[in-house]
């Protein structure tokens, strides 16, 4: 502050909430280093990342960056699914145990019993 003057550093100080606030929000930055207050309806994209060839710079990298997110997001999906896929082995094999514990007490004959009953054993111990 010189002589009383308030320069502020942005038109408005409210958290950004979507792509569209940050643009405008880098629009001006730019602008301010550059020297030159634009409101930001007045800084056309081509101006505020150098022309041309600054624009594309800048919709390559936002779309790598999107890209990233993509990859980071079907990764952990990814894994979610393995979780799932697990899950539903482990519910299987305890219903499987389930019905033949119940088969268990349908069974007459003592050697079919006690065959049902070490399977029973076996699967429970993996």
């Amino acid at each position: 502050m010189v002589g009383g003057e308030k320069k502020a550093r942005f038109s408005r100080m409210t958290i950004p909430k979507s792509e569209k606030d940050f643009e405008i929000i880098e629009r001006e930055v730019r602008a301010q280093e550059v020297g030159v207050e634009m409101h930001p309806q007045e800084v056309s994209p081509q101006a505020s990342y150098g022309g041309i060839e600054g624009a594309q710079v800048f919709i390559i990298n936002a779309i790598a960056h999107t890209l990233g997110r993509i990859e980071a997001d079907v990764s952990s999906i990814g894994l979610t699914v393995k979780e799932l896929l697990e899950r539903i082995d482990q519910i299987k094999l305890a219903l499987t145990n389930i019905v033949k514990a119940l088969l268990l007490r349908e069974l007459e004959d003592p050697r079919a019993r006690r065959e049902l009953l070490i399977n029973i054993l076996r699967s429970l111990e993996e």
